[in-house]
């Protein structure tokens, strides 16, 4: 009796972990880092959670407003509205759908906030005068303290605290903060940036481009012994934010 029952139970957890399972299996999600792009421009879509390669198919219900290839590189052909679906190729059933806008690229100009000051020792490195080293894009106050976290052994962190701070929670209902960084050389040179202009290259990439003034050293400047970055902080709608998928510096 009690093997009989044993046994039961078993099959009763065999039969519920396999029904989870199933459940589970048959929920895809299509992601994206933003619902609007621009006529040109490619966006790479994701499937969660994820499938092997070659185990989902892509469609698009407008090829002349969006296509779509088989890795999930989505592509803005024409202004309007498209669905671009992902279909398991085990099971049609399973499937998502995600609705993508493309509208009209407009080149425009952001606001700039802040100033550009010394941020930290870059360890000698030389990266190039103007070059953009890295970005880093703030869409909540809860990004705001994780990145004050994440600086807080920097010599300019009372900086970013005090800087970072004043931004309350209603402002990243509609916007979102991007950190610029610049490589300007040494300490000793100035750097002030005149604007950022958001632009869309040939290829359909769109570009945020930070034209900065950077001060020439003279002759009988020393160099400085090492290497400084510099940063802006860049106020922006959430949707610029999103489809920005590089930063250049333009020296002036």
């Amino acid at each position: 009796m009690k093997r009989f029952l044993k046994l039961s139970f078993l099959v009763f957890i065999s039969v519920v972990l396999l029904g989870s399972s199933h459940v589970n299996a048959g929920h895809l999600k299509i992601s994206s880092s933003t619902k609007t792009i621009y006529v040109k421009q490619r966006i790479q879509m994701k499937v969660n959670p994820l499938i092997p390669k070659g185990s989902i198919k892509w469609k698009t219900t407008n090829r002349k407003i969006a296509t779509v290839s088989q890795s999930g590189v989505v592509t803005g052909k024409k202004v309007g509205k498209a669905k671009i679906y992902a279909i398991s190729t085990d099971n049609g059933k399973r499937k998502a759908s995600y609705t993508i806008r493309v509208k009209e690229f407009k080149k425009r100009s952001l606001p700039v906030k802040s100033k550009m000051v010394p941020l930290y020792d870059d360890g000698g490195k030389y990266f190039g005068i103007g070059s953009v080293k890295k970005y880093r894009v703030l869409d909540s106050k809860k990004a705001v303290g994780d990145y004050l976290k994440s600086v807080r052994k920097t010599q300019n962190y009372d900086g970013w605290k005090k800087e970072l701070k004043k931004y309350k929670k209603s402002f990243f209902q509609k916007k979102s903060l991007c950190i610029v960084y610049i490589t300007a050389g040494s300490s000793s040179m100035s750097v002030k940036v005149k604007k950022v202009q958001v632009l869309q290259n040939k290829k359909g990439k769109i570009m945020g481009s930070v034209y900065a003034n950077i001060g020439e050293q003279s002759p009988d400047v020393m160099w400085a012994g090492d290497v400084k970055s510099y940063y802006a902080i860049l106020e922006m709608d959430k949707k610029d934010a999103s489809i920005i998928q590089t930063y250049k510096v333009v020296k002036k």
